[in-house]
Order: C-alpha cells, then sequence, then structure tokens
C-alpha cells in the first residue's frame, strides 16, 4: 500500500485510506459549484404532515368569491352608473357629451 501511494494512487473512503489525504470524491456529495444537486440537498421543499379536511379547504375558499360592481353617481345627472363607463342616462363621460341621450347615435 505504500508503494500504491508513492505511485499516486487514488483510493477510496475506507478504513485506513481515510489518513492518506488522497480521497477520492464520493458521486453522492456533489461539489459547491455543481448547481441542482446542491440546491436539492440543502433545501428541502415544505410538506404538510397531515391531510387538509373538507371543511377547512370551504372555509378557505369562501373568502374566493368575487365582489359585486360598485356603482358611482354620474358627476352630470347623479344617476347610479359603473365607474369609467358613459352614463346610460345622460350618455356623458368625463364631463361630455359621448352619445346623444335619446337616439344612442354616438356623436364625433
Amino acid at each position: 500500500m505504500e508503494a500504491a501511494r508513492a505511485r499516486g494512487a487514488v483510493f477510496r473512503n475506507r478504513g485506513a485510506e481515510r489518513s492518506s489525504g488522497i480521497v477520492e470524491r464520493s458521486a453522492r456529495r456533489p461539489e459547491a459549484g455543481c448547481g441542482l444537486g446542491l440546491l436539492l440537498a440543502c433545501h428541502a421543499m415544505a410538506v404538510p404532515k397531515q391531510k387538509q379536511s373538507h371543511a377547512r379547504t370551504s372555509k378557505r375558499r369562501a373568502q374566493h368569491k368575487i365582489s359585486a360592481p360598485r356603482y358611482n353617481a354620474c358627476p352630470q345627472c347623479h344617476s347610479p352608473r359603473l365607474p369609467h363607463r358613459v352614463c346610460p342616462v345622460c350618455g356623458s363621460y368625463k364631463g361630455r357629451e359621448v352619445i346623444a341621450a335619446d337616439r344612442g347615435d354616438q356623436i364625433s
């Protein structure tokens, strides 16, 4: 074994060869610059310990609802209208008349 060390032989991690200082890198331990192997070895994903019950799932999903559309008052005629839309009663938008209220035609 001393002759093999003198020739520069590479030993694996086993018993007496550990003290030699010449050790082959193990395939199970990736080097620092390895990338994905080191990332998966160091950072494990969070996994729930138990299954979430149907009641808890439903309680959580109860907040995932669509709210009713908000209505604003038209600044000209004060009738309720959806925001950022032409008033269906007077036909005005941003202080000017866009649609004629009596016919529904567009004004250029």
